[in-house]
């Protein structure tokens, strides 16, 4: 019989038989030798400490706002409804709100006179009619106790009173409803995190076997190399190019439809409204990508979204003067993102005042405060959140 040890055969790694005469059995005392090669080190890939200073590439930048606009496109049925919503919401508000009661059915009730009986009275000197004799000095009265008003008509119109709190609100509360789930999609979809896959380079060894001579070791080095490398200010940013273009139709088709269809009354310029308007939308995308990178889950971002658009609207000065209301209540209004743009716009719209006046460039500066405020918590929970 023929010795085991020099003559029988195992099967190899790959298939391939081996004989046992090749193979080195070691002591218990001696750890046997290793057949390969230990990985060899990765590569170190030389970088510029000017790196760390680029915030944005071109070819980055490019590729994710060309993904959204396609995304856009592919979806044209929300694109419209999109666009159209101000165009309802306008309209409802301006055919809604500030109008004169009509058709209303009004009665006097004069008991000095039995029922069925008109108010026809004779010129003596009874007070019997006295009723009768006020209702008609009341229809034939000259007095004119009120002067011309400084600004705006003499009898107030709440539409154009409520009109810019109005404008600013849709804008900015459907900018978003634009922006507050889109992160959240493209964390829930796997997008973000294969976007932020940094660029590395990776080693794979991989040992052959001959099965006619030794067992020789063939180091295969493979290099995978993730070309993304994006940032999430990259991200970030594409979103706010695309959804600014959104925002601007909807700020246009508000302005156009509130002015040049249902007549608000503008005084002054309405470039510098129109800039306003913009502003306080940019505003508004920037609050929904903070609410996106907060919140975890998109119910919960809708709760957060919806629930602050009462306050907004109640404390902001929309629909009453700040003046009007709670000291306490008041100190919080000043500080709200809405506040002093809607002051702001309603000085411009309404008393024809420009950007020299400190109740106009006001709006603007808390307006433009509010965004960085926004973008600045967006990068940073971007940045550090874990998860």
């Amino acid at each position: 019989m023929p010795d085991f040890e020099t003559q029988s055969e195992i099967s190899g790694e790959f298939g391939d038989n081996m004989s046992l005469a090749n193979v080195k059995v070691g002591t218990g005392s001696e750890p046997p030798s290793p057949t390969t090669d230990p990985v060899p080190p990765e590569d170190e890939v030389e970088s510029s400490w000017t790196d760390n200073l680029k915030v944005y590439t071109s070819h980055h930048m490019k590729a994710l706002i060309w993904k959204n606009m396609l995304w856009m496109c592919r979806n044209i049925g929300v694109l419209i409804f999109t666009i159209a919503m101000p165009i309802f919401q306008t309209t409802f508000f301006c055919l809604a709100i500030g109008h004169d009661p009509a058709g209303l059915k009004l009665a006097v009730v004069n008991n000095e006179r039995p029922g069925m009986v008109s108010c026809e009275y004779n010129q003596s000197c009874y007070t019997d009619d006295l009723g009768c004799r006020y209702l008609d000095h009341l229809a034939t009265r000259k007095h004119d106790l009120f002067q011309d008003p400084v600004y705006g008509p003499r009898i107030p119109n709440f539409t154009n009173f409520a009109a810019p709190g109005v404008m600013l609100t849709i804008v900015f509360f459907l900018s978003v409803a634009l922006t507050s789930g889109t992160m959240l999609i493209e964390r829930n979809e796997g997008i973000l995190e294969r976007c932020l896959v940094s660029g590395k380079v990776l080693r794979l060894g991989i040992s052959c076997a001959n099965r006619k001579q030794q067992t020789t070791d063939l180091q295969l080095t493979v290099k995978f190399i993730f070309f993304s490398g994006i940032t999430g200010v990259e991200i970030l940013s594409s979103h706010v190019v695309t959804q600014f273009i959104i925002m601007v139709c909807q700020a246009f088709m508000v302005v156009f439809f509130a002015v040049y269809v249902y007549n608000v009354e503008v005084v002054g310029s309405l470039f510098t409204a129109m800039v306003l308007i913009i502003l306080s939308g940019t505003c508004g995308m920037t609050y929904g990508f903070a609410v996106s990178c907060v919140c975890d889950s998109e119910r919960n971002a809708v709760y957060l979204a919806l629930g602050s658009f009462l306050p907004f609207v109640m404390l902001c000065g929309i629909i009453w003067p700040v003046e009007g209301m709670n000291s306490i209540l008041r100190t919080v209004a000043w500080f709200l993102p809405l506040t002093l743009s809607t002051e702001s716009l309603r000085s411009v719209l309404g008393r024809g005042w420009g950007m020299d006046s400190p109740q106009v460039y006001g709006g603007f500066i808390s307006t433009g405060i509010w965004i960085l405020i926004y973008l600045l918590a967006s990068v940073l929970i971007l940045k550090y959140k874990k998860g």
